[in-house]
Parts: C-alpha cells; structure tokens; sequence
C-alpha cells in the first residue's frame, strides 16, 4: 500500500465533506482550483530538478497564464497570488547566477500575466466596458462595509477547530522556516499561496468565504501532519481505523450525491416553466411571485425597479437589466454607493419601485439607506406579490 497516496485521498474526501454544502459555480471557487493547480506545480517542478531559483521557460509560463487567469476571476486576490508568484524565489538568490535565473525566471512569469491583463483591458475597451470596470472593480471597493468578523467562526463546532488551527498553522510554519531553517520547499510553497487565498476570508468572515480561503492552509495543516500520520497507518493495529474513516468518508459522499441526484429526479414536477429557468427546480410560490411581479413590469406604463437582492430573479425571466439595480447590495454599486442610487432616485421621473415587505426577510447586505429613502420620500401606492409599490 503506497500510504502517502492513500492519505493524499483520504485529505482529499475531507476536504469535499467539509465543502459540501457550499460547492457552487462561483469565482471564488475557480480562483481557488487555479491557486490549487499553482501549488502542485510549484512542488511538482521544485521536486523534479530540486533547483528553485532556476528559471525554467515551459514552468514559468505556464505558472504566468494560471496567474493572470486568477486576477481576471478575482482582482484582489489575484494580485496577491502574483505577488507570490513573482517574489517568491527572490529569498533564495545567493549570487550573481542566481540573479539571472531569478530575472529569467521573473520576466517568462510576468509576461503571460500582462498578456492575459492586456487581453481584458481590450475586450473591456471594445465593449465600452472600461469605465465601469475601474468604478465597480476599483474605485467601488472604497464603499464595500459589509463585515463579519472574524472571530464569529470561533465556535464549538469543526468550523471553529479549523478556524483556531489555520492561524497556528501559519505560525508554526513561519516559525520553521525561518527559526528552524526547515528547507522542505513543499512548506513554503504551501505557506506563500496559502497567505495570498486566505484573504477571501476577509472582512466577510463567514464558512464560506472561510473555507475557500482556507483551503490550501488545511493542505498545508495536513501535509505537516502526514509523516505522523504515515507512520501511525503503516502500525498493522491502526490500519483498520484508517480504511474505516476512508470507507465511511466515500460512502458518505456517494449518499449525498445519490439522495441529491434522487431528490432531483423525484421534483421533476417542479422544473421551472419561467424563461432560461427550465430544469431549474423553484419553488411554487416563488414562481408564482415572479409571475405576478413579472406581468406588472410588462404591463406597467412606467419603469419598475426592485430595490431588492433578489431583483435578478425577477428581470431574467423577462431579459429586462436595470444595471446597479439587479444585485442592490453594499459592494456593488461602485463609487459613491448608496449615494449614487438616491441621487437616481431623486431625480427620477415615471418610475415604480418595489421594496419587499417587512414581514419577510432581506439580504444581511441590502443598502437599507436607499430602501429607507424612498419609504420617506415616495408614496405607497399598493401592493404586487411580496413586494410594496412605490412611486
């Protein structure tokens, strides 16, 4: 039995129990598969020649390209990864040879990013995109104050232990390279990319956010207990703990894809009728909703805009954009913010607005300054679906 592999897949069903319930297409997600694939080959093609600061032109572009793909997913931490990626050998430069291969090494990383960089900025030009990249991408995020702290992860529960330990690993590690001198390159790698995710954390400290960024620092968690626990498998008394913990991690796995992969056959009564919802389970009364809200904004003599975190789902059926309006949450309404909307909505003429009703629950990160701006400053004039009219 080739341990380490089997340790390598057991770490691994860990992981996507632990990620479970928060798998999703998001960029977040991407941006961490691309932080992933960085690490291996960062130790894959370390471990091959054992030569770190050597530049080698097929690695190093390759690296470039997965970089500059993580800064157009994702600007901040994708900075960081490049940051990372372009310095991290600069601590092992001992002479003038090693300063070539580092330039060398430095200018065939850098190259495909600015490519890729360069790339975007065209497309964003072509499009008449430009502006309101560097409004909602940079100038926007001076407005983001949506914050969960995070030491609110800190509970009795298997979030709050890897939330305690991701922290002391960073210690520990640092501690060893540094103090100890530890020259296993696998940590450090694991250690510099580890640090540039972890700001997916931050300042929305929720599991999500946590987990993603915390992902590669648990491999790094398990990659410094592994020769421990090698030694503990290869004991014949424990051997059987381990394939148990293996079998019951897959089997758990395969049920939840089974029970999901069922649930979704057995409410297939439920796919969706709306536009570019087919196949999309929804639930009835939300649907209904959408079809009444929908048939009023079609019907309506004036424009209609939900000041609502859930307004997409109403516009998408109908292939209806009301820009800053479809996802109305702190963060995403570029410079000036909430400001900006009301100065808008002042200004406005011929529009309705619908705000949901107080009875039901709104996202944590809804602008309540613009909703509670038009409660003051508009007249209430009936009632569609969830939703209050205003105008």
């Amino acid at each position: 039995m080739d341990v380490k592999k089997e340790l390598a897949v057991l770490i691994t069903g860990i992981i996507t129990l632990l990620m479970l319930e928060y798998y999703c297409l998001d960029y977040n997600f991407a941006t961490l598969l691309i932080v992933l694939l960085i690490i291996y080959n960062e130790i894959k093609f370390y471990k091959k020649d054992k030569n770190i600061i050597k530049a080698n032109i097929k690695q190093d572009i390759l690296l470039g390209i997965m970089a500059g793909i993580a800064i157009l997913l994702k600007q901040n931490t994708g900075i960081l990864v490049i940051i990372a990626m372009l310095a991290n050998k600069i601590f092992f430069i001992k002479n003038k040879q090693d300063l070539k291969e580092y330039l060398k090494s430095f200018l065939f990383r850098l190259m495909p990013i600015l490519i890729l960089i360069s790339l975007m900025i065209i497309y964003l030009i072509y499009n008449n995109c430009f502006n309101d990249f560097v409004n909602y991408s940079i100038k926007g995020v001076s407005e983001f104050s949506n914050y969960i702290p995070y030491k609110k992860l800190l509970k009795l529960d298997i979030t709050g232990l890897f939330a305690l330990l991701v922290p002391i690993t960073f210690g520990i590690v640092i501690y060893k390279i540094i103090i100890k001198r530890d020259k296993d390159k696998a940590l450090y790698f694991l250690l510099i990319y580890g640090l540039a995710m972890f700001v997916v954390a931050f300042p929305i400290s929720d599991k999500i956010h946590f987990y993603i960024g915390a992902i590669p620092t648990i491999v790094l968690m398990s990659y410094l207990l592994s020769s421990k626990i090698t030694n503990i498998i290869e004991n014949k008394m424990y051997r059987f703990c381990f394939y148990y913990v293996k079998a019951t991690i897959y089997v758990s796995l395969l049920a939840y894809v089974i029970i999901n992969s069922g649930t979704y056959l057995v409410n297939k009564h439920n796919y969706s009728d709306l536009a570019h919802y087919q196949y999309i389970i929804v639930d009835e009364k939300l649907e209904e909703n959408i079809e009444k809200v929908d048939t009023f904004i079609l019907t309506s003599k004036d424009d209609v805009k939900i000041l609502d975190a859930s307004a997409a789902l109403y516009m998408i059926p109908i292939d209806k954009y009301n820009k800053n309006y479809d996802l109305l949450l702190k963060g995403n309404l570029g410079e000036d913010g909430e400001e900006k909307i009301i100065a808008e909505i002042e200004s406005s003429k011929d529009v309705k607005y619908l705000i949901l009703q107080d009875k039901y629950h709104k996202n944590w990160q809804t602008p309540l300054q613009v909703i509670n701006y038009v409660k003051e400053n508009k007249n209430k004039t009936g009632t569609i679906g969830d939703f209050d009219i205003y105008e």
